[in-house]
């Protein structure tokens, strides 16, 4: 955590010893997490670094100092769906298009899991399974149908769902439960009923996905089933695995041992037509060789199963 001066500091003064050491995206929390675009007096702010070092916040951008820039990132090119409830509690997504990029969605690390009974949105696998984080990148060159699952817990009772949406040449899509369906495009709103949990448990965890499709994707929804090589690999705790599907059906993808041992399943759900990736996170195992595969079944289609190797080194 870090914490400001006597002013208000832009996120892009920050300077770090040794250079280059943060993620690009600094984080504040104000009846929820949400990325921030200065540095304001008196409150704290999560950031995420690669290594021990040390951050400098300074008021002046062009005043000399030890250390190189941060590359920081302020929320102005991000596109935001938020999730709130009645009380002003919130909780919100990001995604990024760059305009340049290999295909394929990342995602960046986001501050601690909020407490139980507090509104929380993560990128998802589509079991609810993965955490991958309040911000999504989708490579500049993806083309085609691009799944979010999103994954909205601590939410009990009526919602209100916003978004500020700004990129051009794709076509953004909210689905929810049942027939929940809005286009994202500028600024808007809308308020959804909901329903409670059991006394004395949780309320249900919501589930949500962000469907972005680029201006060709009605041509470009995949031909074929396809299960691409994880990336990062060889990988320390963290990987994605995409995936594709030319017709709706339920996919498994699951993670196995050199011994045919099941180590996790990753998703068991029913998906749409498009292009999808899960995160695994492997800080629970040892270093090692796994399999991981991907069985679909797809009505009429028929039945895809494709296996892969995977690297976890520490």
């Amino acid at each position: 955590f870090i914490g400001s001066v006597s002013t208000s500091v832009p996120v892009s003064n920050l300077r770090t010893n040794p250079a280059g050491i943060l993620n690009p995206y600094v984080y504040g929390y104000d009846n929820g997490s949400y990325v921030a675009e200065a540095i304001d007096p008196g409150q704290g702010y999560w950031v995420n670094a690669s290594q021990a070092g040390q951050v400098i916040v300074s008021s002046s951008p062009g005043e000399e100092m030890e250390g190189g820039t941060t590359a920081i990132r302020t929320a102005a090119r991000l596109n935001r769906v938020s999730f709130t409830l009645p009380s002003g509690e919130s909780a919100n997504v990001y995604y990024l298009i760059p305009e340049n990029g290999e295909d394929g969605v990342s995602f960046y690390p986001s501050p601690p899991s909020a407490p139980d009974g507090v509104i929380r949105a993560v990128y998802a696998g589509a079991n609810g399974g993965s955490d991958g984080g309040m911000i999504a990148s989708i490579g500049g060159g993806t083309r085609g149908v691009t799944n979010l699952p999103v994954l909205v817990r601590g939410a009990a009772g009526e919602l209100i769902v916003s978004w500020d949406v700004h990129s051009e040449g794709v076509r953004a899509d909210l689905l929810g439960d049942g027939d929940f369906g809005r286009t994202l495009a500028g600024s808007g709103s809308v308020v959804l009923g909901g329903t409670d949990g059991a006394a004395g448990e949780s309320p249900p965890d919501r589930k949500f996905t962000i469907r972005i499709a680029s201006d060709d994707g009605a041509r470009s929804v995949p031909q074929t089933f396809s299960l691409s090589q994880n990336y990062p690999n060889p990988f320390n705790s963290t990987t994605l695995i995409h995936f594709s599907l030319p017709v709706s059906g339920r996919v498994k993808v699951e993670i196995f041992s050199i011994v045919g041992e099941l180590i996790a399943t990753l998703t068991d759900d029913t998906m749409d037509a498009g292009s999808y990736s899960v995160p695994f996170d492997a800080a629970a195992i040892a270093s090692g060789m796994y399999f991981y595969r991907m069985t679909a079944e797809a009505g009429a289609a028929g039945r895809f199963t494709a296996t892969k190797k995977l690297l976890l080194i520490r």
